[in-house]
């Protein structure tokens, strides 16, 4: 009897947790001519696949410090929202991780990037696409 009352507690307790920490990838097209990035898009981990390395689902493109698609530097942004939300900006900090906000919010850090590299690359469509950051944080269940 103390077996079923523990199991329920546990049932009961796990239920009532905060929803789980949501991930986002952000994926970088190669050009198979030239062996080059050429975009850079933020993916939902439920989304991870060629629809949305391609921007046919739910990808963000993301943009550098000038406009231009490509690698991620110390400073750049989401084109558009990702998981419902505005532009999001990320900044690169001193240890190689990389903070997220939402642009012209109130400061607070929405989540964290680091790089995933070792990953092979996958191919869509003729491309290559390879992962380049993990990012943690729950935007994605809001």
């Amino acid at each position: 009897m103390k077996l079923v009352h523990s199991l329920t507690l546990l049932v009961v307790a796990s239920l009532a947790m905060p929803s789980a920490l949501a991930n986002f990838h952000l994926i970088q097209g190669i050009d198979p001519h030239t062996n080059v990035g050429n975009v850079l898009v933020a993916c939902p981990s439920n989304q991870y696949n060629c629809d949305c390395f391609t921007g046919a689902d739910h990808g963000a493109e993301i943009l550098d410090h000038s406009g231009i698609p490509g690698s991620p530097g110390d400073f750049f942004w989401t084109d558009r929202g990702l998981c419902g939300m505005p532009r999001l900006d990320f900044y690169k900090r001193e240890d190689g991780h990389w903070d997220f906000f939402t642009h012209n919010g109130d400061g607070t850090v929405e989540g964290r990037c680091y790089t995933n590299a070792g990953h092979q690359p996958i191919i869509c469509e003729g491309n290559s696409y390879i992962e380049t950051l993990l990012c943690s944080s729950y935007i994605c269940n809001k």
